[in-house]
């Protein structure tokens, strides 16, 4: 075999090697450094005053710190961005980092809710479920990465029970007027 075409075909595979361990450094230093989150949606209740929350609760599963700026609904075709005022317990402002493993938890008052799943009329809770199906929650850090969470089937489930809860005690007031009126 010529030296010469052994040596060159050497120096092609240590080219190779040398743009391909370039190649991943870069890979795992830009994607080592991207901010990623696990976003959860649950139903939860007040012992003290028996008020219902949708309860957003955000861990940050990255290695690095990152600011929450924005926290959007999107329901029934619609994309809603929460005024400070519809939530108990808002997110934290977009100058507090929130360190690698932390998790933050705001609280959406559910009548804020109910009017985000009313929009233009009064749903059935059939159409809940539909609607909740095809919804999600859209979160933005400072930076603009956009993490998207659909609603779990426990929080359908649980929003629907509600949902029939809210619509049976409407019912049973409906019943009483209509009663205390004949008397």
């Amino acid at each position: 075999m010529n030296y010469q075409l052994a040596q060159f075909i050497v120096n092609v595979f240590i080219a190779i090697g040398t743009v391909g361990s370039v190649a991943i450094s870069l890979w795992f230093a830009i994607f080592s450094r991207r901010e990623r989150t696990k976003i959860t949606i649950s139903l939860v209740i007040d012992m003290d005053t028996r008020e219902r929350y949708v309860n957003i609760s955000i861990v940050n599963t990255g290695s690095i710190d990152y600011r929450l700026s924005y926290i959007y609904f999107h329901i029934n075709n619609v994309t809603i961005m929460p005024t400070p005022v519809q939530f108990y317990q808002p997110l934290p402002d977009d100058r507090t980092p929130i360190p690698p493993g932390s998790r933050v938890n705001c609280l959406l008052l559910i009548f804020s809710f109910d009017a985000y799943i009313d929009n233009t009329q009064v749903a059935t809770p059939e159409q809940v479920v539909k609607l909740l199906k095809k919804g999600y929650v859209i979160v933005f850090t400072a930076r603009g990465t956009k993490f998207i969470a659909k609603f779990s089937k426990r929080f359908i489930r649980d929003y629907s029970a509600y949902r029939l809860s809210k619509q049976s005690i409407y019912s049973k007031v409906e019943q009483y007027d209509g009663i205390d009126e004949t008397h």
